[in-house]
Protein backbone atom coordinates (compact mmCIF):
# COMPACT_ATOMS: atom_id res chain seq x y z
CA UNK A 1 0.00 0.00 0.00
CA UNK A 2 2.22 2.43 0.98
CA UNK A 3 4.93 1.24 -1.99
CA UNK A 4 2.38 2.61 -4.18
CA UNK A 5 2.05 6.19 -3.16
CA UNK A 6 4.40 7.48 -5.88
CA UNK A 7 3.55 5.20 -8.57
CA UNK A 8 2.78 7.08 -11.80
CA UNK A 9 -0.16 4.30 -12.93
CA UNK A 10 -2.12 2.22 -10.91
CA UNK A 11 -1.07 -1.16 -10.35
CA UNK A 12 -3.76 -3.82 -11.26
CA UNK A 13 -6.26 -5.36 -8.97
CA UNK A 14 -8.88 -3.94 -6.89
CA UNK A 15 -8.67 -0.13 -5.92
CA UNK A 16 -10.27 -0.46 -2.40
CA UNK A 17 -7.58 -2.94 -1.26
CA UNK A 18 -7.21 -0.76 1.34
CA UNK A 19 -10.98 0.07 2.44
CA UNK A 20 -11.01 -3.81 2.80
CA UNK A 21 -8.01 -4.24 4.77
CA UNK A 22 -9.26 -1.46 7.50
CA UNK A 23 -12.75 -3.33 7.61
CA UNK A 24 -10.82 -6.26 8.21
CA UNK A 25 -12.99 -7.76 5.66
CA UNK A 26 -12.31 -11.43 4.41
CA UNK A 27 -11.84 -11.70 0.54
CA UNK A 28 -12.00 -15.39 -0.63
CA UNK A 29 -12.79 -16.62 -4.16
CA UNK A 30 -15.21 -18.92 -5.05
CA UNK A 31 -14.27 -21.51 -7.71
CA UNK A 32 -16.94 -24.26 -9.05
CA UNK A 33 -14.33 -26.74 -9.91
CA UNK A 34 -13.67 -26.70 -6.27
CA UNK A 35 -17.46 -27.99 -5.49
CA UNK A 36 -18.14 -30.95 -8.36
CA UNK A 37 -19.01 -33.35 -5.36
CA UNK A 38 -22.05 -30.85 -4.99
CA UNK A 39 -23.28 -30.94 -8.30
CA UNK A 40 -25.71 -33.53 -7.98
CA UNK A 41 -27.45 -32.49 -4.96
CA UNK A 42 -27.44 -29.19 -6.63
CA UNK A 43 -29.28 -30.08 -9.71
CA UNK A 44 -31.47 -32.38 -7.68
CA UNK A 45 -32.43 -29.51 -5.27
CA UNK A 46 -32.82 -26.65 -8.26
CA UNK A 47 -34.89 -29.01 -10.41
CA UNK A 48 -37.44 -29.19 -7.53
CA UNK A 49 -37.03 -25.36 -6.71
CA UNK A 50 -37.50 -24.62 -10.64
CA UNK A 51 -40.59 -26.95 -10.44
CA UNK A 52 -42.47 -25.50 -7.29
CA UNK A 53 -41.78 -22.16 -8.59
CA UNK A 54 -39.38 -21.48 -5.90
CA UNK A 55 -36.63 -19.97 -7.90
CA UNK A 56 -36.77 -16.26 -9.30
CA UNK A 57 -34.98 -15.26 -11.93
CA UNK A 58 -34.56 -11.85 -14.36
CA UNK A 59 -33.34 -12.45 -17.81
CA UNK A 60 -32.59 -9.56 -20.03
CA UNK A 61 -32.10 -10.14 -23.43
CA UNK A 62 -30.29 -7.84 -26.06
CA UNK A 63 -30.67 -8.79 -29.57
CA UNK A 64 -28.62 -6.64 -31.50
CA UNK A 65 -24.83 -6.91 -33.38
CA UNK A 66 -21.77 -6.52 -31.76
Amino acid sequence: MIEQYNDKTPRPGPNNLMAAIVKSLKIQGFVVSSHYDLSDNFLNDMKHWIENDKMKWKETIDVGEI
